[in-house]
């Protein structure tokens, strides 16, 4: 019932995005307007929105810019920070050096060319309780995920009145693979670290495993410099018990 609710939540959101593109067409503006259609998190259910999972992380992400981009789906690491950068390419400005996105121009014309090899993703609050604050870096393929209060505070698992949790414990699901993953989503260990070649859905962490221990080591390499890149204030180990205790 929630997925269906939600896919009923789309079908009017397609419906004005159509109209907006009918009115460029209407007003000539078509053919000199760039149009990107970006979501904002995953879906609002467990293991979804407000993680850093994949559900939680993959948005849609479609652009046009006429004389520049071709119909194509893109597999390379795009992120909402690359909208700034692409809007003032667009408009024919300097990109600063000092942005961490980059102009999509080259992944629009659909070039081979270099791409970023992490992306890093973060999440703080979703309302005042709890605070369960996750860092997250993959290339493309592995995906790590840095709980930084792991065995101090449990992440909400009801997230927007949302039953899976609940349900994925009884009977037959529990001993499943989907069943172990929500225990891990409910009381997550300090680090994560899925294939995502081989486990898309992200239900087995191999994290500490011995033949993963170089692979774990360059992505959490990776994520520090990232955190230390972004002035991350929980770096500062004192601030981040500071506002654990306030959340409380």
């Amino acid at each position: 019932r929630n997925v269906a609710n939600s896919y009923n939540c789309v079908n009017p959101l397609d419906d004005g995005v159509g109209m907006v593109l009918a009115l460029l067409e209407k007003h000539n503006l078509a053919d000199s307007t760039v149009v990107l259609f970006v979501g904002d998190h995953g879906p609002p259910f467990a293991r979804g929105k407000t993680t850093c999972y994949e559900a939680g992380l993959r948005v849609p992400f479609i652009v046009r810019w006429p004389g520049v981009s071709n119909p194509h789906k893109s597999q390379a690491m795009v992120s909402t920070v690359d909208i700034l950068p692409t809007l003032l390419d667009a408009a024919g400005l300097k990109v600063p050096d000092d942005l961490h996105g980059a102009s999509l121009r080259s992944v629009l014309k659909n070039e081979d060319g270099p791409w970023r090899e992490f992306l890093a993703a973060e999440f703080h609050f979703h309302g005042a309780k709890p605070f369960y604050p996750r860092r997250a870096i993959r290339d493309g393929r592995y995906k790590l995920i840095h709980n930084l209060l792991a065995g101090e505070a449990q992440p909400s698992t009801g997230i927007d009145g949302d039953t899976a949790m609940a349900i994925s414990q009884r009977g037959k699901y529990r001993d499943t693979p989907h069943g172990k993953a929500f225990r891990t989503f409910a009381n997550p260990p300090e680090f994560e670290l899925y294939d995502l070649n081989e486990d898309p859905h992200e239900l087995i962490t191999v994290a500490g495993r011995r033949q993963h221990a170089e692979l774990q080591a360059r992505l959490s390499a990776a994520l520090l410099h990232w955190r230390r890149e972004t002035n991350d204030p929980f770096l500062d180990s004192h601030h981040l018990q500071e506002v654990a205790r306030s959340a409380k």
